[in-house]
């Protein structure tokens, strides 16, 4: 081994011990911060814990539990809210349990001048805040990207409570013609491209005095920064992601009032639900380190193989396209596999060349022999 070599290889044993002693401090760090947190908020878990049953029967008006047990788990469901409470009323965020009456009086002074109200709920999801409204008595139409999603949430809720069960709506919203004496976003404008197209079109499907209730979020909480920073890492990458998933919007509380205010809004009531200890104390410095190191990464492919029917048709090249550009979209590397032999002394020219086709480039593994007494 030459002086070059033994620099380098030094060099590689150096970086990695700094790597190991730098994640060391950060889990030391974790563990400090959460052992502080915990001490600090353990006389409010348990308050929390004493006064909880008290509130059982209360919250059983709002707690969306009339709906079925899920009965096709083909498809995963994201942003499921069945069993939270309603929008219009709070949330349980973060396993906090938050409630505000900032929709409340809208809601009784519109059933009071409207026997029927009509609502639109944009961004539907899993339909909780469209079944509260129909329990309220307004007739609604829910708005949601996917029909088979929000077919199989609609599915799963018991409508004969209810006297007029919500219209699903999954075509564009420029094809909507109805007016509606109120509209709710809930955590949905963020995840747009273009907020501002839509809430103009939210206005003008409104009544004269229509109302538009919406939820948004601060930029300013360490979620929002995190969920920053991955949207753009995804970007630069050219990741795609799943429309309608991740934050796309992230403005300050008077950014969010400018966007609607320039849509045609006039800010009657606003208020600061979620605030600094739950986003960024609680949740935030304690999950957010964790997180991070539990993304998956890598997506390895064991063996490729085809019939002769298979080959003719192009079965492996749909297969991988799948895989590629779908099914592992999110990863950033897809593994292909080894094309050596006789322990990486030997290229196989032609197994390369085929996984070359898709788009691959060969990389070559070093190993090391350590000699221990």
């Amino acid at each position: 081994m030459n002086a070059d070599e033994r620099r380098s290889k030094l060099k590689k044993i150096v970086l990695f011990g700094l790597r190991l002693v730098w994640a060391l401090l950060v889990l030391l760090a974790v563990c400090v911060v959460w052992l502080v947190l915990f001490v600090v908020f353990l006389p409010f878990l348990i308050v929390a814990a004493l006064v909880g049953r008290s509130s059982e029967h209360a919250e059983a008006l709002t707690a969306g539990s009339q709906f079925e047990p899920e009965t096709d788990p083909s498809k995963p469901l994201i942003f499921d809210r069945r069993r939270d409470v309603s929008k219009l009323f709070g949330c349980n965020t973060r396993n906090v349990q938050y409630r505000w009456d900032v929709f409340s009086s809208r809601l009784e002074e519109i059933r009071k001048r409207f026997e029927t109200p009509r609502a639109l709920d944009f961004g539907a999801g899993s339909l909780r805040d469209s079944y509260e409204l129909a329990r309220l008595g307004f007739c609604v139409t829910a708005v949601d990207l996917d029909p088979a999603v929000i077919e199989r949430y609609y599915r799963s809720y018991d409508w004969t409570a209810v006297r007029c069960p919500p219209t699903i709506f999954t075509e564009p919203v420029e094809k909507l013609n109805s007016d509606f004496h109120l509209a709710i976003a809930f955590d949905v404008i963020e995840h747009l491209e273009d907020p501002a197209s839509y809430c103009r079109r939210i206005h003008s499907l409104l009544n004269e005095g229509g109302l538009f209730f919406s939820i948004v979020p601060n930029r300013r909480s360490i979620f929002e920064r995190y969920f920053k920073h991955s949207i753009t890492k995804q970007r630069a990458k050219g990741i795609p992601y799943v429309p309608g998933v991740p934050h796309l919007q992230f403005k300050l509380p008077e950014e969010w009032e400018k966007l609607f205010a320039d849509c045609g809004f006039k800010i009657v009531q606003h208020d600061m639900a979620i605030g600094f200890f739950v986003n960024d104390c609680w949740t935030g410095l304690l999950g957010l380190p964790l997180r991070v190191y539990v993304t998956p990464v890598l997506a390895h492919a064991q063996y490729i193989a085809a019939t002769e029917e298979g080959q003719a048709r192009g079965a492996v090249d749909a297969i991988v396209e799948h895989l590629l550009a779908e099914r592992y979209a999110d990863r950033r590397w897809f593994d292909f596999g080894i094309s050596t032999t006789e322990q990486g002394r030997v290229l196989n020219e032609g197994l390369v060349g085929n996984k070359e086709s898709y788009g691959a480039r060969a990389i070559t593994y070093d190993t090391y022999e350590l000699e221990v007494a």
